[in-house]
């Protein structure tokens, strides 16, 4: 399978959200996974869009992918830095931690904006209910993913059809009609 496009989304809606609540200026909090490819290209690109188009932007980085160790660095990081408004997490999972973390530090809940990636069922959920929080995930339909792993094993077995399919992630925000999160949640129905 081909990689998912990674190089748009969350860095636009970033600078986007800095420039209409925070004055185009922006501390962030940017939780990831280097040894991990995947992790290490959707904070890449997205730390490259929000440098193109805040560039007195100013990052703190540290590695962390589950709710549990995204909470005790999210806590760290804002004890240091208590004007993080924006939080980048390499997974969904992680942007859960995040979102308790600064739900519990005291701070502000104001302009917050913290995102993740994969579309994880109660993220979803947060943001359709506009969560003060968390307000973005990079979703997978993950019913399409669930067809493509058994699609392009098929073609090659066959020697015909696609061997190769690049999954687009669905952007998703406070923003984004109920019925298009509504879809992405079927999958996890029972």
């Amino acid at each position: 399978m081909g990689r998912s496009e990674r190089r748009h989304g969350h860095g636009e809606l970033i600078v986007k959200h800095a420039k209409q609540n925070l004055g185009g200026k922006a501390e962030i909090a940017l939780l990831t996974l280097p040894t991990l490819q995947a992790t290490r290209e959707r904070i890449g690109f997205t730390r490259q869009a929000i440098e193109k188009g805040l560039p007195d932007a100013v990052f703190y980085e540290t590695q962390a992918v589950l709710a549990p160790e995204a909470l005790k660095a999210t806590q760290s990081m804002l004890q240091a830095h208590p004007n993080i408004k924006i939080i980048v997490c390499c997974a969904d999972d992680g942007a859960l931690g995040a979102r308790s973390a600064y739900k519990n530090s005291g701070l502000s809940p104001d302009n917050v904006f913290i995102c993740g990636w994969d579309g994880s069922k109660q993220n979803l959920n947060l943001i359709k209910d506009k969560d003060k929080f968390i307000k973005a995930s990079a979703a997978l339909d993950i019913a399409l993913v669930g067809r493509t792993v058994v699609d392009v094993p098929d073609a090659v077995f066959k020697k015909s059809g696609k061997t190769e399919v690049t999954i687009p992630y669905v952007m998703v925000t406070d923003e984004t009609d109920a019925g298009t999160i509504d879809n992405l949640l079927k999958v996890y129905e029972s």
